[in-house]
């Protein structure tokens, strides 16, 4: 997966405003914006220069992630990841490449019961795609199962027993070059050991997996072990009023918004998950309006169009103050990706009042995608 670091590229575009000076988006933004629904594309060229990034706090809660990425190509068979998950709640994130030359290779995710009990692992979320050379699709379509909350059926396991988390993968070979890409989260009521593992077709990975090496981590991809925490509660320290001008803000950057940390527990490494891929983000932006003026809300991720990257993701909104339909929207849905930073995908417009109230966002960085996310709030006249 790819990120990219922008600090070089912001300082050199950085628009500096004089004091008291507001950037307004055109009549023209204003209309296009009214005239397109949540998750269509709209070009925002005229205002991606305002840098001003408004400041923010964050704290992190929730299970932690087992996650596989690092070697993101498999170039031979044996283990991805490995670790031990205790008691409760858990989200296991597959995220590997076929990267020998055969088309008849899987991967394959098993749960051991470490524990003298009998073992029951429920299926909270679950969220899969056919493996394929379309990295963006695959990310795209398996967080959007997970974030619907798909869920699977319960599986019981013998003390010391070895069982597939799910024989999906065990029905979808997959190719050379092609990604497979599965996002679980999973409670169980007895410690396990989770065993991701890459093989060729005609082995049985329950029988395998014990004569299997670890696969070498190179430290070059989005990382490779358990993390702490999977969810991230942002909270935009400034209050967005809509007679103050576009408000802009950054996340997924790996500085301000700095990445969860864990161990790889088959190295004994500290590890840090490079793009919080997996991480369920919510967004907290207090906004007001003391002009009159309804707020605009557009997604837009700067790196698209640079180095060969692209964004394509998706967003969950509610209907308080929402005068757009709500719900899970990709980002952009009229498009599969993004491919150059002139463009965003619209949010939601939003009808704040004088008085300050919370506007909450839902999204996970997208598998595949070019990070750092940006969210633009954009105000625009009211229309009855």
């Amino acid at each position: 997966m790819k990120y990219i670091t922008l600090t070089t590229i912001i300082l050199g575009l950085t628009v500096s405003l004089a004091s008291g000076e507001k950037m307004e988006a055109s009549a023209k933004l204003q209309e296009n914006l009214w005239k397109t629904t949540p998750g269509k594309s709209v070009n925002i060229s005229e205002i991606t220069t305002y840098k001003d990034f408004l400041p923010f706090t964050f704290k992190d809660s929730g299970p932690p992630i087992m996650f596989s990425d690092d070697p993101e190509y498999a170039r031979d068979m044996g283990i991805c990841a490995r670790e031990l998950i205790d008691i409760g709640t858990a989200r296991l994130y597959l995220y590997n490449v076929n990267a020998t030359p055969s088309n008849h290779f899987k991967f394959s995710i098993l749960l051991k019961n470490v524990s003298e009990n009998k073992a029951t692992v429920s299926i909270l979320r679950r969220g899969v795609a056919n493996p394929s050379q379309d990295y963006l699709g695959v990310g795209k379509r398996a967080l959007e199962g997970f974030l619907k909350g798909n869920k699977g059926k319960d599986i019981h396991i013998n003390p010391d027993q070895v069982v597939h988390l799910d024989k999906f993968w065990e029905k979808h070979s997959v190719k050379n070059n092609e990604l497979a890409h599965g996002f679980y989260e999973i409670y169980t009521d007895q410690p396990l050991d989770v065993i991701f593992c890459a093989l060729p077709n005609v082995l049985n990975p329950i029988k395998a997996y014990s004569s299997m090496t670890a696969l070498t981590s190179k430290n070059t991809n989005a990382g490779r072990g358990l993390y702490v925490s999977s969810d991230r509660k942002v909270n935009v320290d400034k209050v967005i009023d809509t007679q103050n001008g576009v408000d802009r803000i950054r996340l997924v950057d790996g500085v301000a918004d700095t990445w969860v940390k864990g161990t790889d527990h088959l190295t004994g490494d500290a590890v840090k998950l490079a793009g919080n891929y997996g991480v369920l983000y919510s967004v907290n932006i207090p906004i007001k309006s003391m002009d009159g003026r309804d707020l605009a809300v557009v997604i837009m991720a700067e790196p698209s169009g640079q180095d060969g990257c692209s964004y394509g993701g998706l967003i969950e909104t509610s209907p308080s103050m929402n005068l757009s339909p709500s719900g899970i929207f990709h980002t952009p849905s009229d498009k599969w990706a993004f491919l150059d930073n002139s463009n965003g995908a619209l949010v939601g417009i939003y009808r704040p009042s004088k008085e300050t109230q919370n506007l909450e966002l839902k999204f996970s960085p997208p598998g595949s995608s070019c990070l750092p996310v940006d969210f633009l709030f954009i105000p625009v006249k009211a229309k009855k």
